[in-house]
């Protein structure tokens, strides 16, 4: 494992919504920590994992712009 990225969902305010960073943007965060370290260890093959929280059409749209190559599997 070359990394782990722990965090809880903002609480809830009166109208039941949550500020703070969309959940969305953090699991695109963490595949550009995972994409740049790929590019580092370039003979090493790096597995990115998701829940079914992650938001995989932003996520491969993302791998797009990066030029990493990207499957779901």
């Amino acid at each position: 494992m070359v990394n782990s990225w722990m965090w809880a969902h903002e609480p809830r305010d009166a109208n039941g919504s949550r500020g703070g960073v969309r959940e969305s943007a953090r699991w695109i965060e963490s595949y550009e920590i995972v994409a740049e370290q790929a590019r580092a260890l370039a003979d090493t093959r790096l597995v990115y994992v998701a829940d079914r929280e992650g938001d995989i059409a932003a996520l491969m749209q993302r791998a797009q712009e990066l030029g990493e190559p990207a499957r779901t599997g």
